[in-house]
């Protein structure tokens, strides 16, 4: 085993430790900066494409995942939230 390398059964039981023990969701106002951020970067998309037929960079689906990676990463770290 390589230095610094985590055993299998050790990382295996900290991911299930992680699934069992914390269970992180945006708070209320992290969800609302994020949604208010969200809204901006359309609008300002939206007036900069104004004249042109172009796709706006960020879609609601894109938004989710960046929630659900952010979730996934305070858990791993076992924070509660943000």
């Amino acid at each position: 085993m390589a230095e610094g390398e985590i055993p299998l059964e050790t990382m295996t039981n900290y991911i299930a430790y992680c699934r069992q023990k914390c269970a992180p969701r945006l708070s209320l106002e992290a969800a609302r900066t994020l949604s208010n951020h969200y809204v901006r970067i359309r609008q300002e998309m939206r007036m900069r494409l104004q004249e042109e037929k172009s796709v706006i960079p960020i879609t609601v689906r894109q938004l989710e995942a960046i929630t659900r990676i952010a979730e996934a990463l305070a858990k791993l770290a076992l924070k509660p939230g943000t």
